[in-house]
């Protein structure tokens, strides 16, 4: 789960000493490593509990079918799982004739935004348009 969902970079297998940590607390002192990613560690544990990436892949399958023609999407991503599979989407879609136009390039945040709103800063806006 960790694997696919929380995009570490320099993941491995953590340390255990002796026994299996039963609470995050205890994983959080079980290795110096995983202290400093455990955002990602929780984000790859919400991912997979709430199951995000299938109901954005649900999403994706149907929403050329949920625009009239000529009408506009827009997705804000928040991961890089999630920016993936709504890349691929768009792009099957345009090769498909479902889409007539997508977008190039991702629509960042702003200097200004990132300084008023750090939160804002693994945001990515990606649109279409339904053929």
């Amino acid at each position: 789960m960790q694997d696919s969902n929380s995009n570490q970079p320099h993941k491995r297998r953590p340390r255990y000493s002796g026994t299996h940590p039963r609470t995050f607390s205890e994983l959080k002192r079980s290795d110096n490593d995983i202290v400093k990613s455990e955002r990602r560690v929780y984000q790859a544990l919400r991912i997979e509990i709430n199951g995000e990436l299938s109901a954005l892949e649900a999403l994706l399958a149907n929403l050329p079918y949920c625009l009239k023609s000529g009408g506009r999407v827009a997705i804000l991503t928040f991961h890089s799982g999630e920016d993936n599979r709504v890349v691929h989407s768009f792009e099957e879609g345009k090769r498909l004739g479902l889409y007539s136009y997508i977008q190039d390039k991702e629509i960042r945040e702003s200097k200004e935004e990132r300084f008023s709103n750090p939160r804002s800063r693994s945001v990515r806006l990606r649109w279409a348009i339904r053929a």
